[in-house]
């Protein structure tokens, strides 16, 4: 029996973690606190639909483009 372990990739998990630390800053330092139902919808989209918005995103550029050599 075989089985994988799965895993989110570290830029992806520090990607979501600078938005979280970012939009708490900018919350306090503005006042502005409704700009913490950024990471609140991302989480509880990604925990009730397996989709979070800002992983998504982030993942679009740390994608890994094909390697192509031209002769």
């Amino acid at each position: 029996m075989t089985s994988e372990i799965r895993s989110i990739p570290r830029p992806l998990v520090r990607t979501n973690q600078w938005v979280i630390f970012l939009s708490v800053f900018i919350a306090l330092l503005t006042g502005q606190f409704i700009l913490l139902m950024i990471p609140l919808t991302a989480g509880l989209l990604g925990l009730i639909f397996k989709f979070n918005p800002i992983m998504r995103l982030a993942k679009l550029f740390f994608e890994k483009k094909a390697f192509r050599i031209y002769s």
